[in-house]
Parts: C-alpha cells; structure tokens; sequence
C-alpha cells in the first residue's frame, strides 16, 4: 500500500530539502508535492510568503485554499495509484484541519519538522530571494508551530543539530515502522 507523507514544519526548516533527499533514498516510487508550486500555479493575485496572513485578499485566502485542495487531491491519486507521495507545505495547527478534512478517511503520516529558533534563523539567511524571509516573519512562522498538540497523531523531529541524512532516517524509520504494523495489522 502506498504512503502520504504530510512534511510540515516552520519556513527555514529544512522541508524541501529534507523532502528532496528523502525521495532520492527511497528504491520505490516517490511522488514529491510542493503546496508552494501548487498555489502559485494562479499567477494574478498571488500572495507572496513575506505577506501577513492578517493582510490577506479574499482571492489570496482561496488562492492558499485551492493550493491546498489540490495538493490532497493529487495526493490522493497517487495513493490510488500505488505511488508514494511526500507532500511539503506549511501549515499551523488550525490550518492542518482543512487538510485533516479533506484527505477522511485516506491514511497519512504527518511529520513536522521542527529545530530550534537559532536553527531556523540561521537557514533563512542561507535561503535565495524569494524563499528568503525577513527575521521578523521567520520569528512568525516559528511562534506558529509552538501550537502543535503533543500527541501521538503526529511525529516531530527536532533536526537542529541533524545532518540532513540523519532527518531522512528518521523519516524512514517512521516510514517502515508505520508499514511494518500495517502488515502485522493485515495478517
């Protein structure tokens, strides 16, 4: 059975990077979906990363929710193809409802990312313009995933002083266990 890997975390976590490696790794079929690309697909009116939330259009705010659609939908097609899919986007806790809703009752694997604020401070000023944020909106986007619950519905790794192979094998170690008891579950 084919896997959705939900990848969050703050801007300067290392998502895509880490996304990239990942499927790279893997000897199976990876299909790599990035909400960024998806959203800016609508080329009028799109809302650029720096923007505040706060400060949103209505046509900013459908543009991030089509953005999202998509993504699940996509997802979901791969999953019924049989092809793994790692989706990479940004969300806070009461945004990742609407991705909970739309993906009921597919099976995923949510796993947010999360070093510390020197870690994501440091990699934004690594970033190339337009990824790069401004300290303020990066502290932001910090603070935004300070809200996540500490549950077991969710695997958090802390990768600030992880190499960028060594997020990878906790991604797969989740990854494997998860499909381990999948097919203990099924016998």
């Amino acid at each position: 059975m084919a896997n959705i890997i939900l990848l969050t975390g703050p801007s300067g976590a290392g998502k895509t990077t880490i996304a990239n490696k990942f499927i790279s790794s893997q000897k199976n079929q990876w299909a790599h979906i990035k909400h960024d690309e998806i959203r800016q697909l609508v080329i009028t009116g799109f809302s650029s990363a720096d923007d505040s939330r706060k400060n949103w259009s209505a046509e900013t705010k459908n543009q991030w929710q089509v953005g999202i659609q998509n993504c699940v939908d996509l997802a979901i097609n791969f999953k019924q193809s049989e092809i793994n899919c790692l989706v990479d986007f940004y969300s806070t806790p009461s945004e990742f409802e609407t991705w909970k809703n739309l993906l009921n009752p597919i099976d995923y694997t949510l796993v947010i990312l999360l070093p510390n604020k020197k870690s994501v401070i440091t990699r934004n000023t690594t970033r190339n313009s337009p990824c790069k944020l401004s300290e303020g909106k990066i502290l932001e986007c910090y603070e935004d995933f300070q809200g996540w619950p500490h549950d077991c519905s969710h695997h958090t790794i802390d990768n600030s002083t992880l190499s960028i192979e060594g997020a990878v094998k906790n991604i797969s170690d989740i990854i494997e266990s998860k499909n381990t008891m999948s097919a203990t579950s099924v016998d």
